[in-house]
């Protein structure tokens, strides 16, 4: 993500207005994209390759990116879902 800056979810809410239902990340925060928010699998969906390694998530630069978010763990573990935590693909 070159020149492009990470900021937590609440922070862009609380900073600039940031609405994730509108999807309007770009216009209110130019550059930035979410992430640094701890992942917590609430929904029970995420079938990560174990449960304990997503740590952190962040979105991807790309439309639409609620689907799409890289994951990585403390030791190391880097994995892409491109379908909002149905699948993963382990990045090497």
């Amino acid at each position: 993500m070159s020149g492009c800056r990470t900021i937590t979810s609440p922070e862009a809410g609380a900073r600039a207005g940031w609405d994730p239902r509108s999807g309007n990340l770009c216009a209110v925060l130019p550059g930035k994209a979410i992430g640094g928010d701890r992942f917590s699998n609430r929904e029970g969906q995420c079938r990560a390759p174990a449960a304990g390694l997503a740590r952190s998530g962040h979105q991807l630069p790309v439309w639409p990116a609620w689907r799409r978010r890289l994951l990585y763990s403390s030791d190391g573990l880097i994995f892409v879902t491109r379908d909002h935590y149905k699948n993963f693909i382990r990045v090497e």
